[in-house]
């Protein structure tokens, strides 16, 4: 009789240490799952801030190059002021927008008027309002076309409506679009039929220069920044 209890009392022991051993298993368990739950979680968050960020990647490169190119941190690799006093507005697009504080640090009296995704009929327009205001300047610099092709006439109507005493400097594109080649050559043919235009060649000087552009191969790094405001310094100097 003994020796039954005995064997009975084993039986329950043993069944208790497999017990305890299935449950301590099954709550492990229980722990390891909501980690895993977490993990999947933070990977399909991070997806999605990704795809956040990648809406507005563009315009997030273009506001950090801005903030990396304040007037009192340009690098001297940008072209010295010039001497002589010249009154200059400027009309742009996206680039120009880009550029403005390496512009505004050699030429401290420019008046930039410069808004993303302007077109050249939109330029001129803003131009026109400037005249109207006899807030002109002698020198008139222009750089657009990043946006789109524009009708020749409209450009060349203003120029001449500027009258000769009037100095315009034309900053031809690099755009890997289909309208680039045809924006560059009608601004090539307008400067080399008026003597008072000077044409700035951005498009062959930032060729095999992948440095001077951020991902869109359009908008400046700030070498691109750097590089396209000493090509426009440096072109408005020469002008005699």
């Amino acid at each position: 009789m003994k020796k039954a209890v005995g064997m009975v009392v084993v039986s329950v022991v043993a069944y208790l240490a497999v017990y305890n051993v299935a449950s301590h298993g099954d709550a492990k368990k229980e722990k390891e799952q909501p980690v895993k739950e977490e993990v999947v979680s933070k990977k399909e968050e991070t997806i999605k801030e990704d795809a956040l960020k990648d809406t507005k990647k563009i315009e997030n490169e273009i506001k950090e190059q801005q903030q990396q190119v304040e007037a009192d941190k340009i690098e001297t690799a940008v072209a010295p002021p010039v001497q002589e006093t010249k009154k200059i507005t400027a009309i742009g697009d996206s680039i120009m927008v880009g550029v403005t504080p390496y512009l505004k640090k050699s030429f401290p009296d420019i008046t930039i008027d410069a808004v993303i995704g302007r077109q050249m009929s939109q330029g001129l327009g803003s131009l026109e309002a400037f005249k109207t205001q006899g807030t002109l300047g002698n020198y008139i610099l222009i750089g657009l076309g990043t946006n789109g092709d524009f009708k020749k006439e409209q450009l060349v109507s203003m120029i001449q409506s500027l009258g000769a005493e009037c100095k315009v400097v034309l900053v031809n594109t690099k755009v890997p679009r289909p309208w680039e080649s045809t924006v560059n050559q009608k601004l090539n043919e307008i400067a080399t039929t008026s003597p008072n235009v000077t044409l700035i060649d951005w498009y062959s000087a930032s060729a095999d220069h992948k440095e001077y552009f951020v991902s869109d191969g359009i908008h400046l790094s700030k070498t691109g920044m750097e590089a396209y405001t000493s090509l426009v310094v440096n072109g408005i100097n020469g002008i005699k």
